[in-house]
């Protein structure tokens, strides 16, 4: 199930790489889902677990999550992966140089610049608006298929993210969306 659903995500991403030269789409958004996670929202003492994603980077959430991660190489290069932890997924999806260079269009420059990218705006519910959160997050948040959700783009030298929160509807206020993120540390 978890190769089927990061299979999902990263046509999804290809989608959106394919787009991403593109103005914003007009059409009806893509479904986001996560893969599935457990029901319980995760018990909180202050202490967050450092979980290692083999050449991605380091994710800082409750203990007692597990890492997946699905390396992509069909139709462009990519690496779909994350953290379930507790009835929340943590993903992220990974776009590096050789993606971009086999779609044909170049990284995008800015986070600002990546959210207004048609794949990206698939992604999201239509007149949603990107804005900067209290952490640095350039984010927006809404609710699609019974989860909440919270979406941020970034963008470095090489590489462009979508680092997503998805936690069952009505919940989001019992995790750290903004926090968490703020605090992934990516290689690239």
């Amino acid at each position: 199930m978890k190769r089927f659903l990061a299979l999902l995500f990263a046509l999804a991403m290809v989608f959106a790489l394919a787009a991403c030269g593109e103005a914003p789409a007009d059409g009806t958004p893509a479904p986001t889902e996560a893969p599935p996670a457990d029901t319980e929202p995760p018990e909180e003492d202050g202490e967050l677990a450092a979980y290692e994603i083999e050449g991605v980077g380091t994710v800082y959430l409750p203990a007692g999550g597990e890492v997946y991660i699905d390396e992509q190489t069909e139709p462009f290069p990519n690496i779909q992966c994350g953290v379930n932890f507790g009835g929340a997924t943590l993903h992220l999806g990974v776009m590096g140089p050789e993606a971009y260079e086999a779609a044909g269009v170049p990284l995008p420059e800015s986070a600002e610049e990546f959210s207004t990218r048609s794949g990206v705006q698939a992604d999201v519910p239509e007149g949603s608006v990107f804005a900067y959160d209290e952490f640095g997050n350039y984010f927006v948040q809404f609710t699609r298929d019974g989860k909440d959700v919270y979406y941020t783009v970034r963008v470095s030298e090489t590489t462009s993210y979508a680092i997503t929160l998805f936690v069952p509807e009505g919940t989001m206020g019992d995790y750290s969306p903004g926090e968490w993120i703020s605090m992934v540390e990516l290689d690239a």
